[in-house]
């Protein structure tokens, strides 16, 4: 996940100083989509059997990551028949996915928003039941802080990007609540 956030940083970093927005879009939309794919673990293969460990790692690795009104992370273990619980990256979390050019996070987020509000029903994403999608986009998907931050830095950003993103308040709305 580290290496494919850092790879469409820097084709977006490319693309912002070369100024090649318009040639660059189809590998710009490939890049977030292979990305959103692997955040929302598409090619996960199930689990046989269900994994049962001693160590400490699951307490530690449990404790790094935010909770939501309810005590879910994303970094919940299944263990059953998949990895996690929910299945969306607790990178979405980090400081280098924070850390990413405004355009590309905002392509990530549309990308995320389109596939789990089903407004893209491409057949790969199929895997992702409605309840996991409800639970992705209700409590996990963008953190209120993380939706505050999106909103302040688009308003300050939206006459300088050349994309159109002037949807882009009513999908913070209909995400963050």
């Amino acid at each position: 996940m580290t290496n494919l956030i850092m790879a469409v940083s820097q084709q977006f970093r490319r693309a912002a100083a070369n100024d090649t927005w318009a040639m660059s879009n189809k590998n710009l939309d490939r890049a977030v989509e292979e990305m959103v794919a692997y955040m929302l673990f598409v090619d996960e293969a199930p689990l046989a059997d269900p994994i049962h460990g001693t160590s400490s790692f699951t307490k530690t690795f449990l404790g790094r990551g935010p909770r939501d009104k309810r005590g879910r992370s994303l970094r919940d273990f299944d263990l059953q028949k998949r990895l996690f619980r929910y299945p969306l990256s607790y990178m979405i979390y980090s400081e280098i996915f924070d850390a990413m050019p405004v355009a590309a996070r905002d392509r990530v987020y549309q990308r995320l928003y389109d596939v789990l509000t089903g407004k893209d029903q491409n057949p790969k994403f199929a895997r992702l039941s409605a309840e996991d999608s409800q639970s992705i986009r209700r409590s996990f998907a963008i953190p209120k802080q993380t939706c505050h931050n999106i909103g302040n830095e688009l308003q300050s950003r939206l006459a300088g990007v050349r994309h159109s993103h002037r949807k882009w308040p009513a999908v913070l709305e209909s995400i963050c609540g």
